[in-house]
């Protein structure tokens, strides 16, 4: 396995005196704890204190990035411990906005343009 080095200042500005600062400023926090005021774990749980089954589970259901991204990548939503159900309106690739963008995607892979007039439904 390739190992990859990245460099200790890639996030850092490029610009040099910021990029100093930047340095400096990193180097008193650095030993830290991460407290992110952006997590999206309840923060009672955390004081709670409390030992968890599941580590993964705590880290994927509450956090909504975490769990599109992993439902995008073909994680079917039960697996990541959320029920859901469809409700109502039109099966999904009967929507005109679906059927628009899947006729839009054909078009594409066959070289050519799309035009909104395009979209007659007996071409999908």
């Amino acid at each position: 396995m390739t190992r990859i080095d990245l460099h200790p200042d890639r996030l850092l500005p490029a610009e040099p005196a910021r990029r100093e600062v930047a340095r400096r400023l990193y180097e008193t926090v650095r030993g830290l704890p991460i407290v992110s005021p952006h997590g999206h774990v309840d923060p009672v749980l955390l004081q709670q204190d409390r030992p968890f089954d599941n580590p993964a589970a705590l880290f994927i259901t509450p956090d909504h990035y975490v769990t599109r991204m992993l439902h995008a990548h073909g994680v079917p939503l039960t697996e990541l411990g959320i029920p859901y159900q469809v409700r109502g309106g039109d099966r999904f690739f009967q929507r005109p906005e679906v059927r628009q963008a899947v006729l839009a995607l054909r078009k594409a892979e066959q070289g050519r343009q799309f035009q909104p007039e395009d979209a007659d439904p007996v071409d999908l």
